[in-house]
């Protein structure tokens, strides 16, 4: 399972591009997990920063889903050193996995040899 929520901040994403790298640490550290397990990403909106977190085997997404629930603009601002304006609620969505490619053409049907005729 993954735990996808948003983060609003002043600013814009020029501004955060130095830090981004260190917002996926700072949250991991927040939810107790690796920092392996969280993605981050931005997209303009004032700034938006979109947390995927891969839940680690033996913790649930309800217990991350919680964690995000409790942090506030005013806490998530204090971790990431940002003016935050807003938390997204949560979300949690099953892992992607690879589509496989849609089956080829059947192949054609085989034709009979032709009729050789014997004299």
């Amino acid at each position: 399972m993954h735990v996808v929520f948003s983060i609003i901040a002043y600013g814009s994403v020029e501004d955060i591009g130095a830090t981004l790298a260190s917002f996926a640490g700072v949250i991991a550290n927040y939810m107790g997990i690796d920092a392996s397990r969280v993605r981050v990403s931005t997209m303009a909106a004032s700034v938006r920063l979109r947390f995927k977190i891969a839940a680690p085997a033996g913790i649930e997404a309800s217990r991350l889903e919680a964690l995000v629930y409790s942090l506030t603009p005013s806490t998530a601002g204090s971790l990431l050193g940002l003016s935050v304006t807003d938390v997204s609620a949560p979300e949690t969505v099953e892992p992607t996995s690879p589509t496989a490619s849609p089956p080829g053409a059947p192949p054609s049907p085989l034709r009979p040899p032709p009729d050789s005729e014997t004299g």
